[in-house]
């Protein structure tokens, strides 16, 4: 596409290539839409919890939260006391928050990643909201790889996947690793990833490079 073009002006082909190939790398997953990974619940492997009866209440949700938030919550609520133990159950309160501006949100995501510290998923939230305080401030912080935050996995949940992409691009169009940046949207473009997944990461992507490209022109 012509941003694309355009945009190749403010890079470097050997870092693209260079990048690209750690980010395939690195997506090496499968996805999952409807089966959950055990180690998706953040617990010990050794766990004594029947997961069983829970995955299908966390799929309600997840399938609920699209056009019926209330239920979704509704769900959850129901969830809190016997599985209070389980880190997963904070991180979808926080997902039904869906406001990360909110200063509800800050003091929840806050206090659960304390409760937590070894959750991927409240690892990656508070990771988003450390590139949004970086970016107000003009800071930027290496990107942390997918098997680093998510290690020993062979395959995630599409949320799992869908929050580290929102992190990445939060990051990655925070800076101005331009080459990194571009590397990451083609890697996302060939991937099989669901639209749903990168059709939003894509967008964010191409308008931080529209914004470089009308800088240049000033």
């Amino acid at each position: 596409m012509a941003v694309d073009r355009l945009f190749e002006d403010f890079v470097d082909d050997s870092l693209v290539s260079k990048y690209y190939n750690e980010f395939s790398d690195d997506f090496e997953f499968e996805i999952e839409t409807d089966n959950l990974p055990d180690a998706l619940f953040g617990l010990p492997e050794n766990t004594p919890i029947n997961l069983k009866p829970l995955k299908g209440k966390v799929l309600q949700i997840i399938h609920s939260i699209p056009e019926n938030r209330p239920k979704a919550s509704n769900i959850l609520d129901g969830l809190k006391y016997e599985y209070s133990n389980v880190p997963l159950i904070y991180f979808l309160g926080l997902y039904l928050l869906d406001d990360v501006l909110s200063i509800e949100y800050q003091e929840k995501l806050k206090q659960y990643t304390q409760l937590f510290p070894d959750s991927p998923l409240l690892k990656v939230l508070s990771l988003i909201q450390l590139s949004i305080d970086n970016e107000k401030r003009g800071d930027n912080l290496p990107l942390i790889p997918l098997k680093l935050l998510f290690p020993d996995r062979e395959s995630l949940f599409f949320v799992e996947i869908q929050q580290y992409l929102i992190y990445a691009v939060f990051n990655l169009t925070s800076g101005n690793e331009y080459s990194k940046l571009l590397a990451f949207q083609q890697v996302l473009e060939d991937s099989d990833f669901p639209d749903e997944l990168t059709s939003m990461i894509t967008h964010t992507i191409i308008s931080r490079e529209i914004n470089v490209i009308r800088a240049s022109l000033l």
